[in-house]
């Protein structure tokens, strides 16, 4: 009987390449859901799709019986972005600091009830460095990557027995986030230039993360486990995604404006907090790098995408 693997989020971009692509290669999956109504298609499409809440152990532990291997992926702005969040907000609390709360909380409840499941064999975290720690504390508010790493740090020190069969994969830059958050604007003089914070030359690991996150996760499992894993198909800076991106749109380039964090800041629109840690990020890919400061982070060969392929298709 084929091996079977949870997939945790199964309706988002992450847990569905990962369910693709297993389902693809014959293995058993049961995708994890809070809401499986929302989940039909595939269960149509033979995943056995079960209700699990992240906030509940309990029915973590119910969903990962029996399992192979678990792909745990948590959620930062979900709620960033929900609207109610605000009214749970502590006295003095940043909505970033909430967010980081909740999501370690969570991420926790999946690593201990990971733990507790017998027979487990392979646990794939999706995560991120550490950046307050890369930066020895210099830059200390890039929230959603340090939430995640603190998870993988507790999983070493208090869960040495999952520790064993973990792998990590460092999810890449959204390929998608480019025309949105990743804004070029066009000049008086009809050339098109990209702001950010840094020197822009820097090589970012680039995903195209509902297509190609599978294959990387695939491979984690089926190698031995106690590898970190770069989620990338493409390895390219700021700078040549500009010239890609105006070559394929036929554009003029204008180049890349770099600018401090505090006018990023003023300039972004996302108010204070956020603003901050968009900044901050920006700052930390540029150096050390976004991988951080581990030398032993594995970079995929190929992947399926190529960034040149995504810009040329981009509307």
């Amino acid at each position: 009987m084929s091996k079977l693997v949870v997939v945790i989020g199964l309706t988002g971009q992450q847990g569905g390449s990962v369910a693709e692509e297993l389902l693809k290669h014959g293995w058993r999956v049961r995708g994890v859901t809070r809401n499986p109504n929302k989940a039909q298609s595939w269960s149509d499409r033979g995943v056995e799709v079960v209700q699990g809440d992240l906030d509940d152990k309990a029915s973590l532990l119910k969903a990962f019986k029996g399992a192979y291997g678990v792909f745990g992926t948590t959620d930062f702005w979900g709620p960033v972005f929900d609207p109610s969040s605000k009214s749970k907000l502590k006295d003095g609390q940043k909505i970033n600091e909430y967010a980081f709360d909740i999501e370690v909380a969570q991420a926790k409840n999946i690593a201990e009830a990971a733990a507790e499941t017998e027979g487990l064999q392979r646990f794939v975290s999706s995560a991120l460095p550490n950046v307050n720690e890369c930066t020895s504390g210099r830059l200390k508010h890039v929230y959603h990557f340090d939430s995640k790493a603190v998870v993988v740090e507790y999983i070493k020190k208090s869960l040495p027995e999952l520790a064993r069969k973990m792998s990590v994969i460092y999810i890449g830059s959204y390929m998608t986030n480019w025309g949105q958050g990743l804004q070029p604007k066009q000049k008086s003089d009809g050339t098109w230039h990209l702001s950010l914070v840094g020197k822009g030359d820097t090589p970012i690991p680039l995903l195209f993360t509902a297509k190609d996150t599978g294959i990387l996760v695939r491979s984690l499992l089926e190698d031995p486990p106690g590898r970190t894993m770069s989620g990338s198909c493409d390895m390219l800076s700021w700078k040549e995604c500009l010239e890609i991106w105006c070559e394929t749109q036929g554009l003029t380039y204008g180049g890349f404006d770099e600018t401090s964090i505090d006018e990023f800041v003023h300039k972004s629109g996302m108010g204070p907090d956020l603003g901050l840690e968009f900044a901050e990020m920006f700052e930390f890919m540029d150096s050390p790098g976004y991988n951080g400061t581990d030398r032993h982070v594995m970079i995929p060969k190929e992947c399926g995408s190529v960034a040149n392929d995504f810009f040329r298709d981009l509307v």
